[in-house]
């Protein structure tokens, strides 16, 4: 597994799902995709989801890669949590 973001906070948005604090950095060919990924709380307990990363604008700052775990609740993802790449996917 690769680290792709310890959690900083985290935001419920209807419709989108659970959005991760802080995105992530965007590349030129950034776009919407869809990864296995593996959830590890503080409390060493993990658990797997879907993870979308979803480029968004945002003024000021312009755009932004965000990723979002639709399936999962902010009470499932405490802050300090770290989220993982299910690599060979």
């Amino acid at each position: 597994m690769e680290l792709l973001l310890e959690v900083e906070g985290t935001f419920e948005i209807t419709g989108r799902g659970l959005a991760l604090a802080p995105d992530l950095k965007r590349q030129a060919r950034s776009k919407d995709s869809i990864h296995e990924v593996v959830v590890e709380r503080p409390d060493g307990s993990s658990v797997p989801s879907q993870a979308r990363l979803a480029v968004e604008h945002f003024r000021p700052g312009g755009y932004k890669l965000v990723v979002y775990l639709p399936q999962l609740r902010k009470e499932q993802v405490p802050i300090g949590s770290k989220v993982f790449w299910e690599l060979g996917q």
